[in-house]
């Protein structure tokens, strides 16, 4: 979730890959042993995916990314857990960040009518941004670069994949999105909409998880991550009159539960920074106001200063250690 955003100098109409609401969807493909020239050609170091761990769906891709051994083969840029007002920014705690749009998009020049979203594939060798679109990158992690990594297990299995990524979909629009909304909307008839669709969307899930182990059935797919990815988050947004319990959702929770253990999502999930994305970023109700301190005494606002460093700390090694 960011700031809609447009600037830059290069023509979208130059970027075939550009969909109709403005975000990119490139997509990396095999390279071929051809004179045709390719777009996107899988190539080892040279893409780069940008998320952040405290992201739903970053963390998707991170899944896909590790489960096809792409570790030393598209390399993983973190940015802040932390929503600026302007977007998701690199940098450290307590410096001026940039922004996904001031070091990307306009580096690029990539004058289209998008968002700067995370997770984001950027092509070193030309400098562009080749796609912002979640169900695009999975298709390049899992597909483009098939001649990398490992082809097991099948995260959309060749008979199911359209209805695997329907479903993945489905689950990105009505739980990690609405989540999103819920925690740094401001109108009061989308709140309550975003709420009512959580609560449907889970209660499809207790149903169909009560007949099978996973969301199609007997085999892990990537539904199942993303659904799991959600999930994981649903306690972390603090809105007041706008929490879950799970407890409401026995299968669900026991689900929950279950894929949380699986090696994969605790390597992909880091508990710290979904806090902060949900609890502390610029756009959150929970997060801290930061201009009363303005009005602090200098010795208020210097033994302040020395606290917050204190438990800075004391936080980061509990981020490290997880949940």
């Amino acid at each position: 979730m960011s700031v809609a955003w447009s600037g830059g100098h290069r023509s979208s109409a130059a970027l075939s890959y550009v969909g109709g609401d403005g975000n990119l969807r490139g997509v990396v493909e095999p390279k071929r042993k051809t004179s045709r020239a390719q777009s996107f050609p899988a190539e080892k170091k040279r893409y780069q995916l940008f998320g952040s761990h405290g992201c739903a769906l970053c963390q998707q891709a991170l899944i896909v990314r590790r489960l096809r051994r792409l570790e030393r083969v598209v390399d993983f840029v973190d940015v802040r857990p932390e929503l600026g007002i302007g977007g998701w920014q690199f940098g450290k705690p307590g410096e001026e960040g940039r922004t996904i749009q001031r070091l990307l998009y306009d580096k690029s020049r990539q004058a289209c009518q998008s968002r700067p979203l995370l997770p984001l594939l950027w092509d070193k060798k030309r400098k562009l941004v080749v796609c912002n679109d979640l169900a695009h990158i999975v298709q390049s992690l899992d597909e483009g670069f098939a001649g990398f990594g490992r082809r097991a297990p099948a995260l959309r299995p060749p008979d199911r994949k359209r209805r695997v990524d329907e479903l993945t979909a489905f689950i990105n629009a009505n739980l990690v999105r609405n989540l999103y909304v819920i925690a740094f909307g401001e109108v009061e008839d989308e709140l309550v909409s975003a709420h009512r669709a959580v609560h449907t969307a889970l209660g499809m899930f207790e149903h169909q998880l009560t007949e099978r182990p996973y969301v199609l059935g007997g085999q892990l797919t990537l539904a199942d991550w993303s659904l799991a990815s959600a999930l994981a988050r649903l306690p972390l947004v603090a809105r007041e009159g706008y929490r879950w319990d799970l407890s409401q959702y026995p299968v669900t929770s026991a689900f929950d539960r279950r894929m949380r253990r699986e090696k994969v999502f605790k390597q992909t999930f880091l508990h710290g920074h979904a806090v902060r994305t949900f609890r502390y970023s610029a756009l959150s109700k929970a997060a801290p106001k930061q201009d009363e301190s303005a009005n602090w005494p200098l010795s208020v606002r210097l033994a302040k200063a020395l606290s917050f460093g204190r438990f800075t700390a004391i936080r980061s090694n509990q981020d490290q250690r997880g949940p």
